[in-house]
C-alpha cells in the first residue's frame, strides 16, 4: 500500500515523471497520494505518475489522489494515472478519489488532471481503453476549474478513444461561471487539423455529471453518450 506525502515538490505519484522513453506496464497501485505547495507555477499528483512523457500501459490505480495548490499562481492538477499526461495513457483504470484544489486554475480527471499534445508527440496525445469510477473534484477561487471523469482538460491534438466513467465529477468556483465539469472532461481547446481534440466512443453515467464534456471549443466528437446505473 502506498503512502506518498510531497510538500512544495512538483510532482507527486510512485513516480515524479515518466520520461518520454520510459514505460511502466503492468502495475497496480492502491493508497495515498498527497502533495501540496506555493513555490512552483505547476503542481501534480497522479496515482502512477505526476506527469507522464511516455507510454503508461495496464496499470490500475485505487489510490486517493489530492494535490493543493497554496498562494496565488500555482496551478493544481490531479489525475487517477497522471498528474498531467503528454504521450500515452492506456488500458488502464481508477477507482481513486481525485482532487485538486487552488485559488488559481485546478485540473482533475479519472484517469489525468490534463492531457496535452505537441510536447513530446507532434501530432497529439491519448488517453485509450481507459475507465474510472472514483469521484472527482475540482475546487478554486475565481480562476477556471476543469474536472473531467477522464480528462480535467484536453488540449492540443489530444485524443480520448473508447473510455467511460461512472464516478461523480465536481467543479465548484468563487464564480459558478468558471466551474467546468464533463462527464469525460471538463474542457477542450485546440486549432486546426491536427490540433483538434478528439473525442471517439466514449461514456459517462448520467447520473454522474450533466454533459460530456463542460465546456466544448475545437473538438471532434464521434459515437459519445450516456448510459444508466441499469447498464
Amino acid at each position: 500500500k502506498l503512502t506518498v506525502t510531497a510538500m512544495n515538490d512538483s510532482r507527486a505519484g510512485v513516480f515524479g515523471a515518466v520520461g518520454s522513453s520510459g514505460t511502466v506496464k503492468d502495475l497496480t497501485v492502491s493508497g495515498s497520494v498527497s502533495g501540496s505547495g506555493s513555490g512552483s507555477d505547476e503542481l501534480f499528483a497522479g496515482g502512477i505518475t505526476g506527469c507522464n512523457y511516455g507510454l503508461i500501459d495496464h496499470c490500475a490505480s485505487s489510490v486517493q489522489v489530492t494535490m493543493t495548490a497554496q498562494g496565488d499562481s500555482p496551478q493544481s492538477y490531479a489525475g487517477g494515472i497522471a498528474g498531467s499526461n503528454y504521450n500515452t495513457i492506456r488500458n488502464c483504470r481508477n477507482s481513486g478519489a481525485i482532487t485538486a484544489a487552488s485559488t488559481n486554475l485546478t485540473f482533475a480527471g479519472g484517469i489525468a488532471g490534463s492531457s496535452a499534445g505537441g510536447i513530446v508527440v507532434s501530432s497529439g496525445c491519448s488517453v485509450t481503453n481507459c475507465f474510472s469510477t472514483g469521484a472527482v473534484s475540482a475546487s478554486g477561487g475565481h480562476y477556471n476549474n476543469y474536472a473531467g471523469g477522464i480528462a480535467g482538460m484536453a488540449y492540443d491534438g489530444a485524443a480520448l478513444t473508447s473510455c467511460y466513467s461512472t464516478g461523480t465529477v465536481t467543479a465548484t468556483a468563487t464564480d459558478p461561471g468558471t466551474a467546468l465539469a464533463g462527464g469525460i472532461c471538463g474542457s477542450n481547446a485546440g486549432g486546426n487539423g491536427n490540433n483538434r481534440v478528439r473525442v471517439t466512443s466514449c461514456f459517462w453515467l448520467s447520473t454522474a455529471a450533466a454533459k460530456l464534456i463542460g465546456t466544448v471549443q475545437t473538438t471532434d466528437i464521434t459515437r459519445c453518450g450516456t448510459f444508466d446505473s441499469t447498464g
